[in-house]
């Protein structure tokens, strides 16, 4: 990828300042090289996204204070996200190679920054050295013994904090080369030791792992089927005649589905968007023998004589998730800039011939993971199950008849410590129907409970299956009075009322806890607008808005029943 544009655009971004954006982050970059061109990287990423990089970049060689301040106000102003990344390399002596115990003192900075610090502290692993005089006894090397080690001991930090997160600088050098990685004469003239290339890399890298983190990250794999999930023309070959398995070129769309099977196996969702006959699809997908992704595996299938960005737009629709969820593939470069064209939200990654697909699909950014629990894996399979529910709703028009078809139940649980990795996520992720859209890690959950706290979730299920946890509300105390901070549901169990349920309990709980007052907040954003009635809805005052939106509500525990819904 091109990286000059985003310098430019960095360029642009640092000229115009934050007021220029709707979003700031704010990161502290701590490295032990020449760190501008990085820097300018991260900006000019930030700013093609429409957020402004406002990065305080420890100065050359000063890290030692940095990791020793963590407190400094200077440092705490930065603190959305730290940014460490050191390099230890074979072509120059530097501090990690003059004295073997300087990583040992520096860990020991990182670990008590890591427990003191607010925000996220991102840690890059050490670069193995590709070169070496000991040749093929690579191993050996006294240098990639310690670099193992130190990477090891980073691996055990992001164990034990659940602020810390690595991102792996071999992965990316795997892919580029060695070549491609070092930058001799940088490293010589200016103590640079990386390329462009490589650094833009690193660059894409954290900015992905900040979408995770800000719950930009893509949910949806949308395929075509002609050409993509298999070769051939369905309807001029037939079910028979598809491309499919076996030699070349039936092999390539055997693993294209292969890989597609592993993103649904980790909680991405799939689809389908393809011109043709509904009925020869199902066939296709039910009864062909090689066919690895089936019917079932789909969450929502657009099979019709439409354009693609209208079938994107219902797709959207039916799923409840954004058009910036979507990650479309198409073989037809015709579709691809149509799409691109009516509905810039969408990812629409370039297709080159189909020896190209895998490697396509396995070099995607767009699914980035903080953690990985047990609703991510079975978000695809739930998302399924979403279209066996439709059959039923299709059959009535009453919303009540129809959610008392499904036969719901709720867990509804407090503090259970257990869960936190899963709120913090919901907490990251959750955009339409969440109230003040406050992201939390799982460290600032833990600390939220531990000062007294409540955090209450839900498992909702029906007949046809689970949800997994899938509402959450966090509530402070203050003597008699209580204050809502966040109340969200992921939009895979809206229309259900379950909401309103999971409030009732709330409340319940709160008034015999002694609550007299309690109050919420709405604050708006250019995606929760689902949400936006919901406390009006459910029996709360609305006490004064803002301009921008933000509403303040509240209730008094004595108007509030001690039983029964809230709204059904």
């Amino acid at each position: 990828m091109n990286h000059l544009p985003y310098l430019q655009r960095a360029n642009e971004a640092m000229r115009s300042g934050s007021e220029a954006f709707a979003e700031t982050k704010r990161i502290h970059l701590i490295t032990n090289f020449t760190d501008d061109f990085l820097k300018k990287m991260i900006v000019g990423l930030f700013a093609e996204n429409g957020i402004y990089a406002d990065i305080y970049a420890t100065p050359y060689k000063q890290y030692h204070f940095a990791l020793k301040q963590p407190s400094d106000p200077l440092y705490q102003k930065h603190a959305d996200a730290t940014w460490i990344f050191f390099d230890a390399n074979p072509y120059s002596n530097n501090e990690f190679i003059e004295d073997p115990d300087h990583f040992q003192q520096v860990f020991a900075d990182i670990e008590r920054l890591c427990s003191t610090i607010d925000g996220h502290v991102v840690l890059s692993t050490f670069l193995l050295p590709p070169h070496s005089v000991y040749g093929n006894l690579w191993k050996e090397d006294p240098l990639v013994a310690l670099v193992e080690q130190w990477n090891r001991r980073l691996e055990d930090l992001a164990k034990q904090f659940p602020c810390v997160h690595l991102l792996d600088m071999n992965r990316i050098a795997h892919i580029l080369g060695a070549g491609a990685t070092r930058d001799m004469r940088h490293l010589y003239a200016f103590d640079l030791p990386f390329t462009q290339t490589f650094l833009f890399e690193a660059a894409l890298e954290f900015q992905t792992w900040m979408n995770a983190i800000s719950g930009k990250a893509k949910k949806c794999i949308v395929v075509d089927l002609d050409n993509t999930l298999w070769g051939g023309i369905l309807g001029e070959a037939g079910v028979d005649g598809i491309a499919l398995g076996g030699p070349y070129p039936g092999n390539i769309f055997e693993q294209v589905q292969r890989i597609l099977l592993q993103f649904y196996e980790r909680g991405i969702i799939l689809a389908i968007n393809s011109r043709n006959n509904i009925e020869d699809v199902r066939e296709a997908l039910n009864n062909h023998p090689n066919m690895i992704l089936r019917e079932p595996h789909f969450a929502a299938m657009a099979v019709n004589w439409n354009n693609k960005a209208d079938n994107l737009e219902a797709i959207a629709k039916e799923l409840n998730i954004g058009l910036d969820s979507l990650v479309f593939l198409d073989d037809d470069a015709m579709n691809r800039d149509l799409v691109r064209s009516r509905l810039p939200e969408v990812c629409v990654p370039e297709l080159g011939g189909p020896e190209t697909y895998v490697h396509t699909l396995l070099s995607l950014r767009d699914f980035p993971f903080v953690a990985l629990t047990d609703e991510d894996r079975e978000r695809g399979k739930m998302y399924a199950q979403e279209r066996q529910r439709k059959d039923i709703q299709a059959t009535t028009s009453d919303l009540t008849e129809y959610i008392r078809e499904l036969h719901i139940e709720m867990d509804i649980r407090l503090n259970d410590a257990s869960l936190i990795p899963r709120l913090a996520q919901l907490s990251q992720k959750t955009n339409q129907y969440n109230a003040t859209t406050r992201r939390y890690t799982e460290q600032d959950l833990a600390e939220r409970m531990a000062g007294g706290s409540l955090l209450y979730s839900a498992d909702v299920k029906d007949r046809f299956g689970g949800y997994g946890v899938t509402l959450f509300a966090m509530v402070d105390l203050d003597g008699k009075a209580a204050k809502i901070d966040t109340f969200l549901m992921s939009c895979r169990v809206m229309g259900r009322n379950v909401e309103y349920d999971f409030l009732n309990h709330i409340l319940v709980s709160l008034k015999e806890r002694g609550v007299q007052t309690v109050t919420a907040e709405y604050i708006s954003t250019a995606k929760n607008k689902p949400i936006e009635p919901f406390f009006s809805s459910a029996g709360f005052i609305q006490t004064d808005q803002t301009d921008d939106g933000h509403r303040l509500y509240a209730m008094r525990m004595e108007d509030y029943p001690a039983t029964g819904l809230v709204n059904s």
